[in-house]
């Protein structure tokens, strides 16, 4: 799909890129989700960044590469030295968690429409949103930042084991320690660095994440997926992976669509997609989310297919139409069908090297997509998601993508060899 429209022909948009592979496994398909024949569109991009590019753009498009593409200064110049050879910058579109604060300052010393660095700031600290959030009237764990050892112990005394303890500015599980008892306290104490920490209450409950757009404060569509295991203990050698909740369950549905509407709205979270994380006790005969923590971007893994697979339409075009202004329909969703993915995580042994794999085609009817590393690639813990061991991608009615889901997490077999690097 490509976004058209006269009206905005003649916009200048600016990119910012760090990705080399994108949201599907392949090179950012910027070429598909913006028609670059109808738009001036220039990139800034590192040298990752600039492995992303395809052959067409490197040779028509502006392309500023920096240093440091986490560096607001770099950034400025490289924004600058754009409009400098080729106009105006009318937008500026940063698709990356990483990049949301630079681009909304930016935002701000331009003039320009978009993201600003105070909605940025309330999608990325995790103690400032629980603030707003709990102010709004919303439920959110008991909560405080965590400086210093005195004021962990402080909230230790005060809340009681377990605690979790987590970068205020980090994503993807990266960085969290449950703490269970005075015991793992004392042991992980002298590995904790007391800079920009959060520490919170632990709930009980199911983990959900919710996905979806927002444009002029409502929601085009909005998707809940109950996880199978908790994300933490993805680093912990166990499989993750959600299922889209079934519009069927009517209380658990609408209370998640609910609770999130008005947590956006409550963040000033506007005209752009977001990855909601929720936690929910599904045995209390009442439905009361509490709110973990939010981003101001499309879901990471295999979340932006899930979910495209369910709206019927590419998650991250509607994305690009929204921040350049344009119209998005509403979203009807079907009964009764569901979207789902799985991730193997890597072995605890790294580097290794792949010596088989299991694949499910032919074998789990709402299997959509694989992706699996073949013999002979080395494992070494990098390249985050896109290069884990294995991948599927399931779509079809509910109970049986479930079924589906939990029979490849018990039936998923792989071995691996140590390896050495030279």
């Amino acid at each position: 799909m490509k976004i058209k429209g006269t009206s905005i022909m003649t916009k200048h948009i600016c990119i910012i890129n760090r990705w080399s592979v994108g949201w599907d496994s392949e090179k950012p398909d910027y070429e598909k989700i913006m028609n670059h024949n109808e738009y001036k569109v220039s990139y800034i991009v590192d040298a990752e960044g600039n492995k992303g590019l395809t052959q067409n753009i490197l040779e028509n498009s502006i392309i500023e590469l920096v240093e440091d593409i986490n560096s607001l200064d770099n950034i400025r110049t490289a924004f600058e030295t754009i409009e400098k050879k080729g106009g105006s910058i009318d937008r500026l579109i940063a698709l990356s968690e990483w990049d949301i604060l630079n681009s909304g300052k930016l935002r701000d010393e331009k003039g320009l429409e978009g993201l600003s660095f105070e909605q940025a700031l309330n999608a990325r600290d995790k103690v400032r949103m629980k603030e707003i959030v709990s102010q709004s009237g919303l439920r959110t764990p008991e909560f405080s930042k965590c400086d210093s050892v005195e004021e962990l112990e402080q909230f230790i005394n005060q809340a009681g084991f377990p605690i979790v303890i987590k970068p205020r500015r980090m994503a993807a599980s990266k960085g969290v320690h449950i703490l269970h008892n005075q015991e793992e306290y004392d042991e992980i104490l002298p590995h904790i660095e007391f800079k920009d920490l959060e520490c919170e209450e632990y709930c009980e409950g199911t983990v959900f994440h919710v996905d979806g757009l927002v444009k002029d404060n409502q929601l085009k569509f909005c998707i809940p997926f109950r996880y199978i295991n908790p994300p933490i203990k993805f680093f912990q050698q166990s499989p993750l992976g959600s299922v889209s909740v079934d519009k069927n369950e009517t209380m658990l549905y609408e209370g998640l669509i609910d609770f999130t509407q008005k947590t956006v709205n409550a963040l000033g979270i506007n005209n752009t997609m977001f990855h909601l994380e929720l936690i929910a006790d599904e045995k209390s005969d009442k439905l009361e989310p509490i709110f973990m923590e939010i981003g101001a971007r499309m879901g990471g893994a295999d979340i932006p297919r899930c979910v495209s697979l369910l709206i019927g339409r590419d998650a991250v075009t509607d994305q690009l139409k929204v921040e350049l202004g344009e119209e998005v329909s509403d979203v009807r969703l079907d009964e009764g069908v569901s979207s789902g993915y799985l991730l193997i995580p890597f072995p605890a042994e790294l580097p290794c090297l792949m010596e088989k794999n299991t694949s499910f085609k032919g074998k789990l009817s709402t299997l959509v997509e694989e992706y699996l590393r073949s013999k002979g690639e080395v494992l070494d813990g990098s390249g985050g998601y896109l290069k884990i061991p294995a991948r599927y991608i399931f779509k079809g009615e509910t109970n049986q993508v479930y079924k589906d889901v939990m029979n490849a997490i018990k039936e998923h077999q792989y071995e691996y060899k140590s390896f050495v690097k030279q």
